[in-house]
């Protein structure tokens, strides 16, 4: 009724056009075949009646670069004595060394030996039952 396709006859309902054109129809096979829908409304529309979801698309193309092969070649990290010999450093890929990486983090200061020790004897002895008296003297540990 409100496109005007048919109408109200007493208790009877008539058509008043031959032919149906379906704009809701044409429009979603429109954003069907282009991923779009030009009109903001129209789409906030179709979101509220659930006949289209929005979401984000992400496509990539990827083509064969400079250095492309089918197998990865072997890189070389160190230069030894027999490609010396044979000569195949030559021609070996050698791997790049990267001076900027930082190297493996050092532990700074230990406790000292007898402090150690000192403190292997208190722990057999906590774990025998013994505990320590309250003092008003720090110790460490």
């Amino acid at each position: 009724m409100k496109n005007k396709w048919i109408r109200k006859d007493g208790n009877f309902l008539v058509p008043t056009t031959d032919e149906v054109e379906d704009q809701t129809r044409m429009v979603l096979q429109h954003a069907q075949d282009t991923q779009t829908i030009p009109d903001s409304k129209v789409l906030a529309d179709y979101r509220k009646r659930k006949l289209v979801t929005t979401g984000k698309i992400i496509a990539y193309s990827v083509t064969q670069g400079p250095r492309y092969a089918r197998t990865m070649p072997v890189e070389v990290t160190d230069l030894t004595a027999d490609m010396l010999a044979s000569g195949d450093w030559q021609t070996a890929n050698f791997k790049p060394y990267n001076f900027k990486a930082l190297g493996a983090s050092q532990n700074a200061g230990a406790l000292h030996p007898i402090n150690k020790v000192r403190k292997e004897i208190r722990d057999i002895f906590f774990h025998v039952g013994f505990v320590e008296m309250p003092t008003n003297r720090l110790v460490d540990a």
